[in-house]
This record gives structure tokens, C-alpha cells and sequence, in this order.
């Protein structure tokens, strides 16, 4: 890869809620001006939704804005932090208190990822998916319900089908402008338009479907 993208570089980020912080994303930023990266560049984040918060966050912000994509390697990333453009990091008064809407111009999800996952890691994830399925998608909820009631809740296969189904109808909920009144809060109560309203996310694809074409 190095030799086919010469100018492509590799950033690795502290674990887990420790990059999401102002001096970590200082640190981003002084990297991306050493290494000579102008308006043309774009990031590209491999991880849970830590590392999507940062990686979008510091994105938005360096040069004004420039584009970056996603590669989340977690349920609850691919559901949640993958999802409608929110990034940020935590200050000492509260989570995700500094942060921009910036939506990323592409996000691919492998589910071959999830196999990896400790069970505590899935249950964080399809947390979001039953939110998803109480908010927006009935038959999703119905599905969920039904695979619990016949026993399958830990189906690692189904989990992902379900995960990726849940993030995709997210990217329908989440209007072209995230700044719109009420945006951040249709994820936790009330959706902002019915489904059949908008149209589907051209961004939002599967490992498979993005290599596909």
C-alpha cells in the first residue's frame, strides 16, 4: 500500500476514551501540518467509536474542514458513532461536550470484525440496535424479540445483520443537515420525518458491497 499511496501515513491513537480528548486532537492536528497534509487530504479511521469521534473531530476542525471516512470495527460503532456525523472529544466538565457535526464521506462495515468481540462489547452495541428498532423500525424490534424469545439473542451472525440493518436505517433518519433544530436528540426520542420521506444513505454500505463496487 505504501507503494502505490506514497503520501498516505499511519497515526496510531491512545486506546479507547483516551484519544478523545483536546490535547490528543492538538497532537492530530500538529501531525497532519508536520507531515505537509493541505485541504486536498482525508482521514481514514480504523477502530471502535473512540477512534471515529477523534478521527471525524479532527477532521472538521484542521484547515477548516476536510474530508475523512470511517471504518468501524464494533457494533456500537457501526450503529452509533459511525452514524450522522457526530464527533467530539470529552472535557473535565462532561462527555462529548466539544465536537462538530461533520459527516463522513464514506463508512464500511465488515461484520467479519464482530466475531472478535467480547460479549460485553456486542451487548454495548445492540443496546443501540434496540433503540433503533423502538425509534425507527418496528420490524426490526419485532425481529430482535423474536430471535431472543427463540433463544438465538448471542447469534453472532445475526447480530451483524442486525447492526448493519440498524445503521442503515439510522442514515435515513439523520437529515443532509445535522445542524437542523432537534437533529441530536431524533437518535434518543422522536424522529425528525417518516422513512418513506427520505431517501437511503449513498454512504452507508458493507465491506462487501463497497469492494463490489
Amino acid at each position: 500500500m505504501a507503494a502505490r499511496l506514497p503520501r498516505v501515513r499511519r497515526l496510531d491513537l491512545p486506546a479507547g476514551e483516551s484519544c478523545k480528548t483536546l490535547a490528543a486532537i492538538e497532537h492530530t492536528c500538529d501531525w497532519l501540518a508536520a507531515n505537509g497534509y493541505d485541504r486536498g487530504a482525508a482521514l481514514v479511521s480504523i477502530g471502535g467509536g473512540a477512534t471515529s469521534d477523534h478521527t471525524g473531530f479532527a477532521a472538521a476542525i484542521y484547515l477548516r474542514g476536510i474530508a475523512y471516512a470511517t471504518f468501524p470495527t464494533t457494533l456500537l460503532a457501526m450503529v452509533d458513532a459511525s452514524v450522522g456525523g457526530k464527533t467530539g472529544v470529552d472535557i473535565a466538565a462532561g462527555k462529548n461536550l466539544v465536537g462538530a457535526f461533520h459527516q463522513p464521506r464514506a463508512v464500511v462495515a465488515d461484520p467479519g470484525f464482530l466475531e472478535s468481540l467480547p460479549e460485553r462489547e456486542l451487548a454495548a452495541g445492540m443496546a443501540e440496535v434496540v433503540k433503533a428498532g423502538l425509534v425507527a423500525d418496528a420490524a426490526l424490534l419485532d425481529t430482535l424479540e423474536a430471535q431472543a424469545s427463540a433463544g438465538h439473542a448471542s447469534d453472532r451472525p445475526g447480530e451483524s445483520h442486525r447492526g448493519l440493518q440498524c445503521g442503515s436505517r439510522w442514515t435515513w433518519w439523520l437529515p443532509t443537515s445535522a445542524r437542523a433544530a432537534g437533529a441530536r436528540s431524533s437518535t434518543s426520542a422522536t424522529p425528525l420525518a417518516t422513512p418513506s420521506r427520505l431517501p437511503p444513505a449513498s454512504n452507508f454500505c458493507t465491506a462487501r458491497q463497497y469492494r463490489s463496487g
